[in-house]
């Protein structure tokens, strides 16, 4: 993952997926849920991302795909982090319901080659990780309000309860480190 040329590079970082579901207004949110993730038998290198869609059944209203996100969808996130993915939906008026999103991140001692960065693309704190979403509007990334859990061992950050995920059935999300300026002076040390 090369820095500049990343968005040429034939690196399959996502293989794409896709479940059929529906919204069910009887289902308590404590069942199984659907979960959509990469392909996990392909080559793609990130198949930790996750969806989970708490009061949905499998069922055909709508189509959610998960994919690589395509070099505009990357524009404004750093080039060297492949911790990136765009969820699509087809009919495009998915519901507004909460769902849950997990993102992998991959960490290296190269700063070179290292996910955990911020969106400056300067080397960050794999403690800081957070869940961003590309701004449909002005297609900068922004970090998602929530409570968001880093898993070190796993190299994944979970946000729970994201309402409103999609924007006309399409969102691109990723991770990256806060800057340390947000970061408690503590966590610096």
């Amino acid at each position: 993952m090369n820095n500049g040329a990343f968005g040429s590079l034939p690196i399959v970082l996502v293989d794409e997926n896709s479940i059929d579901i529906k919204q069910s207004s009887g289902k308590p949110l404590t069942e199984d849920n659907p979960i959509l993730q990469p392909k996990q038998d392909g080559t793609g290198l990130y198949k930790k991302h996750k969806i989970e869609f708490p009061g949905f059944v499998y069922d055909t209203d709508f189509n959610v795909k998960i994919r690589q996100a395509e070099l505009l969808e990357r524009t404004e996130f750093p080039d060297q982090s492949g911790a990136i993915f765009t969820i699509v939906s087809s009919p495009t008026n998915f519901p507004s319901a909460s769902v849950n999103i997990t993102v992998q991140y991959i960490p290296s001692s190269d700063s070179d080659e290292t996910d955990v960065v911020t969106l400056d693309g300067e080397l960050g704190l794999e403690s800081s990780m957070k869940v961003v979403k590309r701004n449909a509007t002005t297609g900068k990334f922004e970090f998602l309000s929530g409570t968001h859990s880093v898993d070190m061992v796993n190299h994944t950050v979970t946000i729970n309860n994201v309402s409103n995920f999609l924007d006309s059935g399409y969102g691109t999300f990723g991770t990256v480190a806060e800057s340390p300026a947000f970061i408690p002076r503590w966590e610096l040390y």
